[in-house]
């Protein structure tokens, strides 16, 4: 049993009577979760609970499936699916975490993760099966296929499924992917709009975009207030130099020779990871949001590292984040190469324009698309509730209905 806080939500204990769990409810036969009732305000329950129509509140266990990187050993702290969980966390949802790349490489014979394939699906039925979540969310989580899922259901006929990805569609592999876990789950979530997300309506799931989330606890420098800062440009990626960025990125260091332009991870530098990624964006000034693909709404994670650490970002227009960053008051955009010179240029020379910017478009990023309101948001729309607030980016769903 699980004890009423004062104001309703569970999980500290109180002179109140103690609230039966999920899992007790079915067991005694009350209603299955889609006959609850979402309620707002009475009752004393609050936004992250969900109310039998009693009133009696019970707190919405979320399971979080994905690449949590422990086999990292800390190189990749400030990873999309972390961001997530720390967004269930800061809801005050009752979140579990289950790392599947993890699991299977250390459940696997001599640590071979494509050995440990059946014991991580064996494993995760295990944790639902322990934990009996209202709502397991995966990220691409390429090794949990969609039979393991629909067992799920057919073991635990009351939850909820959600699915999300932070790469891009046009990456043929991920949309076959998500292809396939639309027939599955009843919510998925992409960090992309425009005509391919919509393609993958007309299935079982309800189509979303989402923003990427950033977090105090990873994005936390303030560089629009620092004037020491010694790289006035800064692009870290990965690519061929065949690739059309990287060659776009090699013309601007040339034609740039004035300004202190670092790269990282192209053009033969190394990719740099964990603390000495995080000391390279504590020198800089302003970098590039530069997609190998530009498309609607989309953006690779950078641009919340970026953004979220007061670091002034060049966005190429087809993007059509404009809609969130005004040009010129939260962020820069640029059409071509010529452009976008120049406007670097004037902002080397102009920091007190670069601390502006940089600081209007920080304030806005963690506070419009904080991961805290980016989780609640996959929640509410995964189990269907009414949306707690009217959030910054679209939230219209795509489906067959």
């Amino acid at each position: 049993m699980r004890w009423a806080r004062p104001g309703g939500c569970c999980g500290t204990r109180s002179s109140a009577a103690p609230v039966i769990g999920a899992s007790a409810r079915r067991r005694r036969g009350m209603p299955a979760l889609r006959s609850w009732l979402w309620r707002r305000s009475g009752n004393g329950c609050g936004p992250n609970t969900w109310c039998h129509e009693e009133g009696s509140p019970a707190m919405i266990r979320v399971l979080h499936v994905g690449d949590l990187g422990l086999k990292q050993y800390g190189a990749l702290p400030n990873t999309f699916e972390r961001k997530i969980f720390y967004g269930l966390l800061r809801n005050e949802y009752c979140a579990w975490e289950f790392s599947d790349k993890d699991v299977a490489k250390f459940e696997a014979p001599l640590g071979i993760s494509r050995l440990g394939i059946r014991a991580v699906n064996r494993r995760l039925m295990q944790t639902v099966d322990n934990f009996r979540p209202d709502l397991v969310l995966f990220s691409n989580s390429r090794k949990i296929p969609n039979e393991t899922i629909e067992r799920i259901r057919e073991r635990f006929s009351d939850v909820r499924i959600g699915c999300y990805t932070c790469d891009p569609l046009f990456s043929e592999d991920n949309r076959a992917h998500q292809e396939q876990r639309v027939k599955v789950a009843d919510a998925l979530f992409v960090t992309m709009a425009g005509p391919l997300l919509e393609s993958l309506a007309g299935r079982r799931a309800r189509i979303h975009y989402i923003p990427n989330p950033c977090d105090p606890s990873v994005e936390c420098l303030d560089n629009f207030a620092r004037e020491d800062l010694p790289i006035d440009l800064l692009f870290c990626g990965t690519g061929s130099g065949a690739e059309a960025r990287t060659r776009f990125i090699a013309s601007l260091k040339e034609a740039l020779g004035d300004v202190r332009f670092e790269v990282h991870g192209i053009l033969g530098q190394p990719r740099i990871r964990g603390r000495e990624y995080f000391e390279v964006l504590g020198r800089t000034r302003m970098a590039l949001n530069l997609n190998k693909q530009e498309a609607p709404l989309y953006s690779s994670d950078r641009i919340s590292q970026l953004m979220g650490n007061g670091i002034l970002c060049f966005i190429h227009r087809d993007s059509g984040l404009e809609r969130f960053f005004p040009d010129g008051e939260r962020a820069c955009f640029f059409s071509d190469r010529e452009e976008l010179i120049e406007r670097v240029r004037a902002l080397a020379r102009d920091d007190a324009l670069r601390r502006r910017i940089a600081c209007q478009g920080t304030a806005w990023y963690r506070e419009h698309f904080s991961a805290r309101r980016v989780a609640r948001f996959m929640v509410e729309a995964t189990l269907g509730l009414p949306f707690s607030e009217p959030y910054a980016w679209p939230t219209e769903a795509f489906s067959s209905a």
